[in-house]
């Protein structure tokens, strides 16, 4: 492997990361090479990773091998299964070693994409390094919710209201309650009161029982299986659940770059970035690091399609920054988009200019295969 090579360093291949790297695959200059550096061994699609943990064989549509990132061959390397320890201002320092590579990389540009903390199945479990180990534990997810009496799913935002329609259209009779704090699902200003109303509408045809106005002391305890027990909702009623599902919470994972550089990080976490997806310092010291995804600070709804608009964006801004020219592109963001899928037949969307849509669209666009085909589609070269 040649050692002349200047790198762009990039931590994490979440939806963001995965964007920026396949991009620079095919337009990245020939003096720079690509380090996608992972801790995990595996690739996680968290778009899919609801059905992952609840319908059998889909825990293998929603995780890939990291080391079939990048075709065999290829100047780029992929480093899975490595930390990043610290951030300096030219270089990263990881463990283990690499074949060519030594306990600290030097890079011209860096792209921070290290995601979100969130609870799994949403995220995945910290300190499961391995295919085998995120794929058991999916499949003993699934086991869980099949064999489960009645489940408390606490949070009415996108991913409380997605899980309890896909528990709902997997297993249907099965005892489901949504603890949320609002009038409705997805009540909290970033989405249309009738794409709340439909989602509630669609969640009752389903019967799963809605706990509005709910504040749940969920005990400290993970997702998953639970010793049979009542909870206080908050709101004068109970739910008698043994199984958990927490479904809000989300954290940048941002550790590394407030150690680096605390003034980078806003008072929630997030990085700040620029228009252009360079991190945002008075002095503009930082302007070769980027940092794209739910770990920035340029979307608040944290969904999938900013990560992705990001993720191009910024590529194509690095080959500019690279080439020393001046016309980057700007990221503006388009505003609440998702499409909130219940089981593969249903779901709401609140797509562009706020047109809210139904079921047919939904299924369409997203319920169906969850955008699998593209995520599986990066590993096959």
């Amino acid at each position: 492997m040649p050692t002349n090579f200047k790198n762009v360093a990039v931590i994490g291949i979440g939806l963001g990361g995965a964007n920026v790297i396949k991009a620079l695959d095919s337009s990245l200059p020939e003096t720079h090479r690509m380090i996608a550096i992972c801790e995990d061994e595996y690739a996680y699609f968290p778009v899919a990773s609801i059905r992952a943990a609840t319908v059998p064989g889909w825990e293998r549509k929603a995780t890939e091998d990291a080391r079939k990132f990048l075709a065999d061959g290829s100047r780029h390397r992929v480093l899975p299964g490595t930390k990043v320890l610290k951030i300096n201002d030219k270089s990263v320092e990881i463990d283990p070693t690499h074949p060519d590579f030594d306990a600290e990389i030097y890079f011209d540009v860096l792209v921070y994409s290290t995601g979100s903390i969130y609870p799994f199945p949403f995220r995945p479990i910290s300190g499961q390094s391995t295919l085998k180990e995120i794929r058991d534990s999916l499949r003993g997810f699934q086991d869980g919710i099949k064999n489960a009496s009645s489940i408390l799913i606490v949070g009415g935002g996108p991913t409380g209201a997605e899980f309890a329609g896909e528990i709902a259209a997997q297993h249907q009779g099965k005892k489901i309650t949504l603890a949320h704090s609002g009038n409705y699902p997805l009540d909290g200003g970033y989405w249309k009161k009738k794409a709340g109303k439909n989602l509630a509408s669609q969640l009752r045809n389903f019967k799963v029982t809605l706990e509005p106005h709910a504040r749940v002391d969920t005990k400290g305890l993970a997702n998953g299986p639970i010793t049979i027990q009542t909870f206080d909702l908050g709101n004068g009623g109970t739910a008698t659940a043994d199984f958990l599902i927490t479904a809000h919470g989300l954290k940048p994972r941002s550790q590394l770059m407030a150690a680096f550089r605390p003034d980078a990080v806003d008072a929630a976490g997030f990085v700040k970035v620029k228009p252009t997806m360079q991190v945002l310092t008075k002095d503009g010291s930082l302007d070769h690091i980027f940092a794209v995804g739910d770990v920035n600070d340029a979307d608040i709804s944290k969904q999938a399609v900013g990560a992705d608009s990001q993720g191009n964006l910024a590529a194509a801004n690095i080959v500019t920054y690279l080439s020393s020219k001046n016309s980057m592109k700007l990221y503006k963001s388009a505003g609440p988009l998702g499409v909130f899928a219940l089981g593969p037949a249903a779901g709401v969307g609140q797509i562009y200019f706020g047109l809210v849509v139904g079921n047919m669209l939904s299924a369409r666009i997203k319920s169906k295969e969850l955008f699998t085909h593209e995520f599986l589609e990066t590993f096959e070269h």
